[in-house]
């Protein structure tokens, strides 16, 4: 189970982490969706994290 509090970074999917027992209809009408990711910054190096976002979301676009 990702800990949202930890000193580290993390990318979540709330409909399936944070949000996994509560009722679908009381998360979607709150606007979280299955397209819809968390990010809790940590205290890494902002480069890195700059850098580590950035390839995520280019692999994630790539066709």
């Amino acid at each position: 189970m990702p800990n949202i509090g930890d000193s580290r970074s993390l990318i979540v999917d709330p409909t399936h982490v944070t949000h996994r027992e509560v009722p679908q209809r009381y998360y979607e009408a709150a606007g979280v969706g299955d397209n819809l990711i968390r990010l809790s910054i940590g205290l890494e190096n902002v480069d890195d994290l700059i850098a580590d976002l950035d390839q995520a979301i280019a692999g994630a676009y790539a066709a």
